[in-house]
């Protein structure tokens, strides 16, 4: 696609400030094992610098980016081992599906990770937009090559090992999301795989090494997140099964559980309302409230992406299918 001749151009135009590195069919296939070969350049070539920066390629920066996250860093406690930028989509506005994946990305970092980082100081880290202490990363024994999310993966490992990601809104990467359904639900199915994977090696360890009992119960449901729509399928499945053998449900209060999960869709459906408000306040960005307003008419459509790629990524684990499959780009 002409990314090695653009690059070169940019290297011939900075020549002390980049460097070009064209990874060997060998060390590549997949982005953690390209990632380790750029530390083991670094390790090998280069004076050892305090601190790296991992950018996916689609993304765009303000200048003064990462000179934000490596003031916040220097002045980070040394458990500290990286900030987390904010994300979001520069394409927010071309469909249906890239409002959602807007809606998505509001929701995750403005209440999930900010919520996580304030009740606990355990920020996320989502592999882009992301600076990292190189000494930590290296102490860490880098990244996992075989794993498919190379970032969650990264995360749980250093948790264990007793580190906190921290995470700043305020220093923005704009990507380009996948803009058709049938590529959110291949993208996901990757992420589904690869927090799974993370969650069969890592989840007892992650509890275990949780400073308070408030953060063990919030890492629960983060590593336990991806099986949710799994649950959803096989309670729609039973309760199917139920109603055309005329079986008596053991409960027989129903009206009680349909009101507990009226209010649980209502209280997410207020998430993304804050989620929307707060962005817009702070950076006078957001989706349109008519599309947030009329999220009840189309969230069980995603609700059904969300069984095809969980159940997708969760096949592939069990059948040990473990490759990257690289995200489709529309522009």
């Amino acid at each position: 696609d002409g990314t090695l001749e653009i690059m070169k151009s940019i290297k011939s135009r900075n020549p002390e400030k980049v460097e070009v590195v064209n990874v060997p069919p060998d060390r590549g296939k997949s982005k953690p094992r390209a990632l380790n070969y750029a530390l083991d350049l670094i390790l090998k070539e280069y004076s050892h610098p305090d601190y790296i920066f991992i950018l996916d390629a689609d993304y765009l920066l303000s200048p003064r980016a990462i000179r934000t996250l490596v003031g916040i860093l220097e002045n980070a406690p040394k458990y500290v081992i990286g900030v987390q930028g904010n994300v979001r989509p520069r394409n927010w506005n071309r469909n249906f599906v890239t409002r959602f994946i807007t809606l998505e990305r509001l929701v995750g970092y403005n209440v999930a990770i900010e919520g996580d980082l304030k009740l606990n100081e355990n920020g996320k880290y989502g592999g882009t937009v992301a600076l990292l202490r190189f000494p930590y990363v290296i102490k860490l024994g880098k990244f996992t090559p075989d794993a498919v999310t190379e970032d969650t993966d990264l995360w749980a490992r250093a948790l264990i090992e007793g580190y906190r990601f921290w995470y700043y809104h305020g220093v923005i990467g704009w990507e380009e999301c996948v803009e058709t359904m049938h590529d959110y639900i291949k993208q996901r199915s990757r992420w589904a795989q690869g927090h799974l994977q993370v969650m069969v090696n890592y989840y007892w360890s992650v509890l275990k090494n949780c400073s308070t009992i408030e953060e063990a119960f919030i890492e629960h449901f983060y590593m336990m997140s991806y099986l949710v729509p799994v649950f959803w399928f096989l309670s729609v499945v039973l309760n199917g099964y139920m109603i055309l053998s005329n079986i008596t449900p053991v409960y027989r209060n129903s009206w009680f559980y349909l009101l507990v999960s009226l209010m649980a869709f209502l209280v997410f459906w207020i998430s993304i309302a804050y989620a929307n408000w707060i962005e817009k306040r702070r950076h006078g960005f957001g989706v349109q409230w008519w599309f947030v307003a009329l999220y009840p008419l189309y969230f069980l459509i995603f609700v059904m992406g969300g069984v095809i790629y969980t159940l997708r990524g969760l096949l592939r684990l069990l059948a040990g299918r473990f490759y990257w499959e690289k995200t489709r780009r529309f522009t």
